[in-house]
């Protein structure tokens, strides 16, 4: 399949900002609401058509999302990783771990202002399967007085 024809993320299969673009190696790049700007190398892209993959998929978008506020670079997805994926090795978060990952997306917005978090594109701020999920971590966070 050609990049060039996603109009959908490739990890969360929801609309993308833009059509997929390709880099002169072959890397699809992708700019997703839900995902974040990520970049995916073409063996890896073609895994994620090579079977049901939905277990772990939030994984990926956490990683995707926070790439860029956690390291500074946008993410590249590899063979090895959407392996690990694919292998259910990728382990779910802590709390902990999901609550800092929503604490360092949220000191990245202009501080004293309100930032209002998508039901359908947020979750992966803090690897959540869910807005659901990523609720019960906020409301834990609020109890703490951490955020309001």
């Amino acid at each position: 399949m050609d990049p060039h024809e996603d109009t959908t993320c490739r990890i969360c299969e929801t609309a993308v900002k833009a059509p997929t673009a390709r880099r002169h190696d072959g890397t699809a790049a992708f700019q997703c609401w839900t995902c974040g700007d990520y970049e995916i190398v073409p063996d890896a892209y073609q895994l994620l058509f090579s079977k049901s993959v939905e277990q772990k998929r939030y994984l990926l978008s956490g990683r995707a999302r926070m790439s860029e506020i956690e390291t500074g670079v946008m993410h590249r997805f590899s063979v090895e990783e959407i392996q690990a994926m694919l292998n259910l090795q990728l382990r779910d978060k802590t709390f902990s771990e999901s609550a800092l990952s929503v604490m360092r997306y949220l000191a990245t917005s202009l501080r004293g202002f309100e930032t209002l978090l998508g039901q359908d594109t947020d979750h992966s701020i803090g690897y959540c399967k869910s807005f659901r999920e990523l609720k019960f971590v906020l409301k834990q966070l609020a109890e703490e007085g951490l955020v309001m």
